[in-house]
């Protein structure tokens, strides 16, 4: 008689922050691929049916895995493109469930000027907030992202630096430019190793 199989894979994929990217995943055997996280610990509670934790067995294709909290399992991926996890029991190999993994570098972060996202209005005394780099509340992420630099144009003339906060040159700039349009590139370093350029514009209330 076939062993009837339900992988339930509840995945929260965690940086070194104070909150998670979480997806909660409930999978059969052979579904579809889900995702794991390239240049950090992807973090998963797993259940094979009714077979308790620590009579499981795990490896992993193109990934390695490591033990976690009771329950759970940490997942490191190196340069593939995929992964797969294949859960046995340990008493009977024949019971077993496996996941594919689409494996891909997090996405670009979002630009926040105090609490004004990319393509807001923004007034100029509001572009004295300092700047901050993270996730919005639907990817449930805030990760440990530092600003590298920046550079703010406004009628082609540009200003750059590294603080959170806007220079007195780049405010001069905003403030003597004739287009309400501020256009701004952020370089920011990711908990994953990864440089990114994001490029964000917004609109001067004036």
């Amino acid at each position: 008689m076939k062993n009837t199989i339900k992988l339930g894979v509840i995945a929260a994929f965690t940086i070194a922050s104070s909150t998670c990217f979480c997806q909660d995943l409930v999978v059969q055997h052979n579904s579809q691929e889900q995702v794991l996280y390239r240049g950090f610990e992807n973090t998963m509670a797993v259940s094979l049916g009714e077979i308790p934790f620590n009579e499981l067995n795990f490896e992993c294709t193109d990934c390695e895995v490591f033990p976690s909290k009771p329950g759970s399992i940490i997942i490191k991926t190196g340069n593939a493109k995929t992964a797969e996890l294949v859960v046995t029991c340990k008493y009977n190999p024949e019971i077993k469930a496996r996941q594919a993994f689409r494996v891909q570098n997090l996405p670009a972060p979002m630009i926040f000027i105090g609490d004004k996202e990319s393509g807001s209005e923004i007034s100029f005394d509001e572009l004295r907030s300092p700047l901050s780099v993270h996730y919005d509340n639907c990817l449930l992420l805030k990760s440990n992202f530092q600003i590298v630099d920046w550079e703010i144009c406004v009628d082609g003339s540009c200003a750059n630096d590294t603080t959170q906060i806007f220079t007195e040159k780049a405010m001069a700039l905003v403030k003597n430019g004739k287009s309400n349009t501020i256009n701004l590139v952020v370089k920011v370093l990711g908990g994953d190793g990864v440089t990114r350029k994001v490029a964000v514009s917004y609109v001067l209330k004036r």
